[in-house]
């Protein structure tokens, strides 16, 4: 699973079958082009996201054990964790 976060309007693309899914932040997502580069981009499989929506692992733990590849910014990293409750 590859995950594009942009500023406001952050996409799902799963890596099997191509197809991006939007996943905004705030009601009626952003004014921001989908054109646009994202500000960060996390790539973890499917089970990494459902362990860390059930808490039973944590964003830093899979940090440190790559189970979360990231590019972007410590403040678009920042931003995501806060804005999806990551912390």
């Amino acid at each position: 699973m590859i995950a594009h976060i942009a500023t406001a309007t952050p996409v799902i693309n799963t890596d099997g079958n191509g197809e991006s899914f939007l996943l905004p932040s705030a009601y009626g997502g952003s004014d921001r082009p989908s054109t646009d580069a994202p500000d960060l981009r996390l790539e973890l499989a499917g089970w990494v996201l459902i362990d860390l929506r059930l808490g039973t692992l944590s964003f830093e733990a899979a940090l440190s054990r790559k189970l979360i590849t990231k590019r972007g910014s410590a403040a678009a990293l920042r931003n995501f964790r806060r804005i999806f409750k990551f912390d």
